[in-house]
């Protein structure tokens, strides 16, 4: 597949609903996918909406965008592939799914990680476009309890970013490869939300006790931090973030069942 970076002057990004940039549609406002370290994973959610009375033939471009610090852009646009590479849509109709695969390494680096991309969709077939929908794309891979020995383009890592809890009492693990002192603060579900003391007890343990996590805490360059969990509520889930006042911030994606 032949992949093109794209100088764009005029840009619709979606948030919300069908958006349109200059006659294109698209049904997904952003789209978050999971993805196996070591294989191909796919997506079919997308479709293309043409609002007009005329048919219309779309191309697909891939940009390497760094919208939120915390989450850096996939690190090489060769992991995508679009399937089609173009599409022809007729006068007022919506495509069919159009297919994104993913493939990353198989290296021990990428599990537990979220990437970004922009997926830029515009008519015509080739030369400089200056109109189109951008669609964000965020990828997660695996999960792993085990901290990476080191993470370059990292701020602040939960491990693991996915949690279901199968007992009444879990753990994750923070790192904070920031080359500054941080101070976290708890939030439920957005960062600076709480809430989360309703449905869950945080607790770390000192000497053999476990001692409920304060609402705020600090964190030195390179320190790891040992969390407990325990589930108040059930069933339950959500997104437990943990976030300093300067942005850097990282989500757990927690569920759990009555136990």
């Amino acid at each position: 597949m032949k992949r093109k970076w794209l100088k764009l002057s005029v840009m619709v990004v979606l948030y919300t609903g069908i958006a349109y940039g200059l006659g294109i549609g698209a049904t997904e406002s952003k789209l978050e996918i999971f993805a196996k370290v070591g294989e191909v994973s796919s997506n079919k959610e997308l479709r293309l909406v043409n609002p007009d009375n005329f048919t219309k033939q779309i191309t697909f471009g891939i940009r390497l965008n760094n919208s939120d610090k915390n989450i850096p852009p996939l690190p090489q646009p060769s992991w995508v592939e679009i399937i089609p590479e173009t599409i022809k849509i007729a006068p007022n109709t919506t495509s069919e799914p159009v297919e994104i695969k993913i493939a990353i390494p198989d290296s021990a680096r990428y599990y537990n990680r979220k990437y970004s991309f922009e997926l830029v969709v515009h008519q015509g077939k080739t030369g400089a476009f200056v109109a189109g929908v951008i669609v964000p794309v965020m990828i997660k891979t695996e999960p792993t309890r085990k901290p990476h020995r080191d993470c370059e383009d990292c701020q602040l890592m939960i491990y693991p970013s996915i949690l279901i809890m199968e007992s009444k009492l879990d753990s994750i693990c923070i790192v904070n490869w920031n080359q500054d002192t941080i101070r976290l603060k708890v939030g439920w579900n957005r960062p600076e939300q709480e809430g989360w003391q309703e449905a869950l007890l945080l607790m770390e343990q000192v000497m053999t006790t476990y001692v409920p996590l304060e609402n705020e805490f600090t964190m030195a360059p390179g320190e790891k931090k040992k969390i407990f969990i325990k589930p108040l509520a059930f069933p339950g889930k959500g997104k437990l973030y943990f976030s300093d006042s300067n942005g850097i911030k990282d989500y757990l994606d927690l569920m759990w069942r009555e136990m």
